[in-house]
């Protein structure tokens, strides 16, 4: 066949349904004659209709060719050829930060200041403990820390922190780092004066934990947030206490966790669960306990008994934050701040709890995973029931119970919704009767 003249969509129309039984040779010959004797628009038609129709393989690929049309890349090579156009972006490390000095600067709005302090401590790390950082040198480390701020509040933070943080020369170039053994009892001054809980519970002078220093003010104040869970080792703790330790707000706090630590801190619920004796009531169950039906065993005989159950503390689980496997400094810092509490407390330190002042007296403890730990803390301080651990539920909620010493209650020991359900019911159905009979 022959063809001296262009062809066009009805003939190649025509040769495409006359080749219909060999669809790879079909796909050749089209290409070759819209190549040799097709305008430009048809074949740029034919090739869509080519990728339109056939899956990727080699004839494909060549009549793609033929009609001068770039053949598809395969899924990995265009990952393969973005990856190596976009630019790599390295993420910044997470620097040593002490997480209750951390927390402290937050409860005093001196967070920015010691954002730069943090910074400073970890160049002077890398100049061999030298403590002497110059000005620029400090302006460029918080660019590769991805810290953006303006000069004029650059400069601003440079003069807040002076005689705190740090110390300048003469023209301001160069920057004096003080160690955290003088800033932490500076710190715990300020605290005592405004608010002593800031530092009685949580007093500086902890392992340090990785940190990161990156992105906006919110951000860092998130990060402390989470180091200080790592520090506690997930804690069980009251929104009410987290506010009093950091000087936020509940709802700050909230968005701290629900916008900004996603990937670095689980928050799990708990719940207390205490088994009450018949026509008895303990004052450890709270107006808000609601009574639940518990499967159990008396005298080995299983059956089930009504119980209650009310909402504690959530757990704060941190992930992927690491600590510092050594101490460093800790030591000399919680002596210099036990000798500023001490001058507070007018030099007698070794006052009964009773008789010392109402922001000296520690709280107790209240939450314990090894029975025989909390018998003897509860026989030595004399104090009421304690959360004893005892394990997840089936929807992973944390359960605890009210006790003394020695737990009773299991963490699937709730019946099922429908048994719980008609229990309850044939109760109420009782008392109902009860009451008609008592009317009549």
């Amino acid at each position: 066949m022959v063809i001296d003249t262009l062809v066009d969509e009805k003939y190649i129309l025509e040769l495409w349904r006359n080749l219909a039984g060999n669809p790879p040779a079909r796909c050749l010959v089209v290409a070759r004659v819209a190549a040799n004797h097709g305008s430009n628009a048809l074949k740029q038609w034919v090739a869509q209709k080519i990728k339109s129709e056939y899956l990727p393989h080699d004839e494909r690929q060549q009549a793609l060719a033929l009609l001068r049309v770039e053949p598809e890349q395969s899924f990995l090579q265009s990952l393969m050829v973005r990856a190596a156009t976009q630019p790599i972006v390295t993420k910044p490390q997470p620097i040593r930060v002490d997480p209750e000095l951390g927390r402290l600067a937050i409860a005093l709005k001196l967070a920015a200041p010691f954002r730069l302090w943090c910074v400073l401590r970890e160049l002077t790390r890398k100049e061999q403990g030298s403590g002497q950082i110059s000005r620029e040198a400090l302006r460029k480390a918080l660019v590769s820390y991805d810290y953006e701020i303006s000069n004029d509040h650059f400069s601003r933070l440079l003069r807040d922190g002076v005689g705190v943080f740090w110390d300048v020369d003469r023209n301001q170039a160069m920057l004096y780092v003080r160690s955290p053994r003088r800033l932490a009892p500076l710190l715990t001054a300020l605290a005592l004066h405004e608010n002593p809980a800031l530092v009685m519970t949580n007093p500086p002078g902890v392992r340090d934990v990785y940190s990161s220093v990156s992105g906006s003010h919110e951000e860092f104040e998130a990060a402390l947030y989470a180091a200080w869970m790592t520090h506690r080792e997930a804690p069980t703790i009251s929104k009410k206490v987290l506010v009093s330790l950091f000087g936020r707000g509940q709802d700050t706090l909230r968005r701290w966790e629900q916008t900004r630590l996603q990937d670095s801190l689980t928050i799990r619920p708990n719940y207390a669960q205490y088994h009450v004796e018949p026509n008895d009531w303990a004052t450890i169950i709270p107006d808000h306990a609601r009574p639940y039906l518990a499967n159990v065993k008396k005298e080995g005989i299983p059956t089930q008994v009504i119980a209650y159950r009310w909402r504690i503390s959530n757990t704060y689980i941190p992930r992927g934050i690491k600590q510092h496997p050594y101490f460093g400094q800790a030591g000399k810092v919680r002596r210099n701040i036990e000798k500023v509490i001490e001058g507070l407390s007018c030099g007698s330190p070794g006052l009964e709890t009773s008789s010392q002042p109402a922001y000296l007296q520690k709280p107790l403890k209240l939450y314990f995973e090894n029975p025989k730990r909390l018998k003897h803390y509860v026989h030595k301080m004399g104090c009421n029931e304690r959360y004893l651990w005892r394990g997840l539920n089936r929807h992973g909620v944390g359960i605890f119970e009210a006790t003394l010493s020695y737990g009773q209650t299991y963490p699937l020991e709730r019946a099922s919704p429908k048994e719980e359900y008609r229990y309850f019911k044939k109760q109420a159905l009782k008392r109902a009767q009860y009451l008609e009979n008592c009317v009549a």
